[in-house]
């Protein structure tokens, strides 16, 4: 869980992005044998989000769309080596 708490109304600027603080998670996957492996992320506010494939913060007002975030994946390895990681 990435839990930046909660905000109030004044601390969001009315007309630009309000940026966060970057929460930096480490996973780590271990597979007696080569794998296939795939992360399938699921928005759980679908249709809420203010910016292309983002995910959606939510709704405020009923219809007024809150904001984005975005997944990263950094420093991908695979069997000790620095690996590319495939985003679609």
């Amino acid at each position: 869980i990435a839990d930046h708490g909660k905000f109030s109304v004044q601390d969001l600027n009315p007309d630009k992005h309000t940026y966060l603080p970057e929460i930096i998670m480490q996973m780590t996957v271990n597979c007696d044998a080569a794998t296939p492996f795939a992360i399938n992320p699921i928005d759980n506010r679908a249709g809420t989000s203010t910016a292309g494939n983002y995910f959606g913060l939510g709704l405020i007002n009923t219809h007024e769309k809150l904001g984005h975030f975005r997944v990263v994946p950094r420093n991908v390895m695979a069997d000790g080596t620095h690996a590319q990681a495939i985003l679609s």
